[in-house]
């Protein structure tokens, strides 16, 4: 069974991306009518995802755990780039930096999230309305140089 939030977090991806101009409203804002087949798109690609015993595209063929680990990987290296971890990321922030596929980007934060490196926040950021993740201690030491971190 795929998790709620990151069913959502991918179906609000899939929904933004669908209007690179920005005209439609946004995601926090549509109705149950709009939303449900985007998060029914959202899941079918989050459980196809996680059931693939090979990611396709990566290079030198590499399995679904190297997979999973270069998502992590993709997105802490976000984290390093704006400031080592010290301001939180939004969704669509970490979409453009990572270049991850949605879905892998979706799975990599909430396997985050359950490995205690990163929270997602209760508030959204000011833009369009995407959830915002900030990096918790133990995703500061999982920084390759996390010296300048305050504690």
């Amino acid at each position: 069974m795929t998790n709620d939030r990151a069913v959502e977090a991918l179906a609000q991806l899939l929904y933004d991306a669908s209007d690179p101009l920005g005209i439609i409203f946004p995601w926090s804002h549509r109705l149950a009518s709009v939303r449900t087949p985007w998060l029914a798109l959202a899941r079918e690609r989050l459980t196809k995802l996680r059931s693939q015993p090979k990611l396709g595209p990566v290079p030198d063929d590499h399995d679904r755990e190297t997979g999973q680990i270069v998502g992590k990987l993709a997105v802490l290296g976000t984290y390093q780039k704006h400031g080592m971890g010290a301001r939180p990321l939004s969704l669509g922030t970490l979409t453009q930096e990572t270049s991850l596929e949605p879905g892998m980007l979706v799975s990599a934060l909430f396997d985050l999230i359950d490995g205690g490196l990163i929270d997602e926040m209760d508030t959204f950021s000011s833009f369009a309305d995407q959830p915002t993740f900030r990096l918790l201690a133990a995703g500061r030491a999982a920084l390759p140089d996390n010296r300048a971190m305050p504690q």
